[in-house]
This record gives C-alpha cells, structure tokens and sequence, in this order.
C-alpha cells in the first residue's frame, strides 16, 4: 500500500501487535550504547516513533527505511522525533551499498514485512550485510491475520470472487 494517510490509520492495530511482542522478546535483545537501529518497512512512521523508540535506549538512533516515496515522505512530515530519521530503501535492492554502509546497524527490526516480501533470500542476505558482527534481528511475522476470518466470506461476493 502506498497510501500513506489510509495507511497509518489503520497503524494501531499493528502498535498493540508490535507494543505486545517487544514487552515479551526486548530484554532478550543484547544491548550496548549508542545502537544504530533499522527499521525496515517502518511505512507512516507510526509504529517506529510511537512504539519502537520507546523500547531502545535512550542513546539509540533509529532510521525508519521503506520503499514508498510517498510513505517516506508522510513519515518526515508527521511522526518528527530528534532521534529518528526516515529514509528509502528497498531491502532487495541490489546497489545499496553506495547509499547504504555495511555493518553499520547494531539491531535491524521489521514488522509485518517479510511476508509480502518476493525474495525474502536477498533480503535477509541484505539485512545480515548490514547488521554489524554480533548484531541482532527481530522480525514480526504473522502466522495469522484478521482479515484471514473475512476472506472466505468475501470470496462468495459476486463482487469479489472473479
């Protein structure tokens, strides 16, 4: 979705989701000062400022990386936070090295991404060159989705169901 304001009202579903795992899995996470942190599909921005940034060190800086101009752009305007950049990135980008350095985040986090993601070989080969050694990564995959109970009666709809 490229929709960027559509978007992030539907973002508090996924603040609770996200809010949840990291009350469960943040202490297990190894940390340091000063973590550069990567939130990869960060979308509006919503749930990196407003969840994210309140489970990492203070001394954390975190750059929110999706590979939506107009999610980017909605982020920058919206969701400022002196600690957190936004930033394009398309994770299975093959060239991102001259606008991306290796090694340079000590934690990547992503939510709800990795399953709409094609070649999800290149993008974890691309997120373990940029995790620095010893660095850590936290993906949140549903298993399932709400829309999973609605589907099936939506696939009955004339309207839908070609």
């Amino acid at each position: 979705m490229h929709d960027a304001e559509t978007f992030d009202k539907f973002t508090p579903f996924n603040c609770i989701a996200v809010r949840e795992t990291l009350i469960d899995v943040i202490d297990k996470l190894t940390w340091n000062e000063n973590e550069n942190i990567l939130d990869i599909g960060c979308g509006s921005g919503n749930v990196t400022v407003n969840v994210l940034s309140e489970y990492v060190p203070e001394d954390s800086t975190i750059i929110g990386a999706d590979i939506s101009d107009e999610m980017i752009k909605f982020a920058r305007q919206l969701y400022t936070h002196p600690r957190i950049t936004f930033k394009k990135m398309d994770i299975l980008d093959d060239n991102l090295w001259p606008s991306w350095n290796k090694e340079h985040f000590s934690k990547i986090f992503s939510s709800h991404l990795m399953q709409r993601i094609r070649d999800s070989r290149k993008a974890y080969k691309n997120m373990y060159n940029l995790l620095q050694p010893g660095g850590e990564a936290l993906m949140m995959i549903p298993i399932t989705h709400p829309m999973d109970r609605i589907t099936p009666y939506l696939a009955k709809m004339s309207k839908y169901n070609e």
